[in-house]
């Protein structure tokens, strides 16, 4: 627990942290990114052959799916109460 105490700490002191809004934005734009880069992983797994990490990567790719859609909906939710 220190160090994600420690890791907070050095990215606030960097400027990292932003207001609620951006920090959202920010961890939206991470999940699409980690949707379509599972995806596509699962693509060249199934290319491959290797139909196990292909069915990990899709389900995985589902999961950022489904983080995104809720992040969105928060994001939604902010834009519509004017914060």
């Amino acid at each position: 627990m220190d160090e994600a105490w420690h890791a907070s700490e050095i990215a606030e002191i960097l400027g990292m942290i932003g207001d609620t809004k951006a920090n959202l934005e920010m961890m939206h734009k991470g999940e699409t990114m980690a949707e379509t880069e599972k995806a596509d992983a699962a693509k060249v797994a199934e290319a491959e052959g290797n139909i196990d990490a292909a069915r990990f990567f899709e389900r995985a790719s589902k999961d950022e799916a489904r983080h995104k859609a809720g992040l969105k909906g928060i994001l939604m939710r902010f834009d519509a109460h004017g914060w």
